[in-house]
């Protein structure tokens, strides 16, 4: 059960951080990492980390 905690307060910090900042800023991720993906930023990865975990 401790793991599903961690796991969602992970998914709802990380998915939020990149909701805030697309480009990756707050969490140091730069928007290069996309390149090859059908993302442009990190926004839609985020609110799909956010609202699915």
């Amino acid at each position: 059960m401790a793991t599903v905690g961690v796991l969602g307060v992970s998914g709802v910090a990380g998915g939020s951080q990149s909701v805030l900042t697309p480009l990756g800023d707050i969490i140091g991720l730069s928007a290069t990492l996309l390149r090859g993906s059908p993302f442009e930023s990190f926004l839609l990865p985020g609110l799909l980390l956010f609202t699915v975990l």
